[in-house]
């Protein structure tokens, strides 16, 4: 796998836990203030995000992720639910409540093929930093278990 380029070099598996209450992404700052105002969502079914699961699935990949919620969902968390593209294409998203594991929770990461991760460093408003992908050491790929077990537990979204 290229760490340069794991969505595009990843083998089998691609795994992300999501916990922060909001993300202040660019690409999406338009469109989630025009859902505050009218409540509308765009289609994102064309978005590079979307093309890019739609690949890794048609390829045999899989891709899921574990977003941890607050026990009354933010308006970034709605909208964020409702706006989801890769589920259309296969991406399998769950959801758990963010109390009960705040305690185990670290940092925001992806891991591709249990065995590189990419953690995810955000400011503490959720503003994207930077992300970092590396060969995981062995207390990663435990943590990599732990959210594994709790994502098989978690709800279904479709």
């Amino acid at each position: 796998m290229d760490i340069n380029n794991p969505f595009e070099t990843f083998s089998k598996t691609a795994f992300r836990l999501e916990a922060l209450p909001e993300y202040i992404v660019d690409s999406e700052k338009a469109a989630f203030k025009e859902y505050l105002s009218s409540g509308k969502i765009h289609d994102k079914s064309a978005s590079s995000w979307a093309k890019t699961v739609n690949e890794n699935i048609q390829a045999g990949k899989s891709l899921k992720r574990l977003r941890l919620i607050s026990d009354e969902l933010t308006s970034y968390e709605q909208y964020e639910l409702l706006a989801y593209p890769g589920i259309k294409f296969g991406e399998e998203i769950r959801l758990n409540a963010r109390t009960v594991y705040q305690d185990d929770y670290q940092y925001d990461f992806w891991f591709f093929d249990k065995k590189y991760i990419s953690q995810m460093k955000y400011e503490v408003d959720g503003t994207y930093l930077s992300s970092e992908t590396r060969i995981a050491n062995k207390e990663e790929r435990e943590m990599l278990d732990y959210w594994m077990s709790v994502f098989e537990e978690s709800e279904i979204i479709k």
